[in-house]
């Protein structure tokens, strides 16, 4: 499971698609933000938690649009310099 890596004071901050995640993980501390369904629409209370997540969420959308812009993760970085693999993708995500 993917949240069995994180220690459990630290909150995970999910998009809506990892729908049902609440059942299948021992998380408690997941901060997901609320989905409309076909019968009702969200109350102003949900949309606004939804947008205090989004205010969050949007740094790591952020670092992963420098590391895919870069080819960080698809390209060959040919250097003998130690940590320097490391180094350009902090620096490509922006950390």
């Amino acid at each position: 499971m993917i949240t069995s890596a994180i220690p459990k004071d630290v909150a995970c901050i999910l998009d809506s698609g990892f729908e049902g995640i609440e059942k299948t993980s021992k998380k408690t501390n997941i901060i997901k933000p609320e989905n409309k369904s076909k019968k009702r629409e969200l109350t102003a209370k949900q949309k606004a938690k939804n947008r205090r997540i989004s205010k969050k969420r949007i740094f790591v959308e952020n670092a992963f649009a420098g590391i895919k812009r870069f080819r960080i993760t698809s390209d060959v970085i040919r250097s003998f310099r130690k940590n320097f693999k490391h180094l350009v993708f902090v620096l490509a995500a922006g950390l």
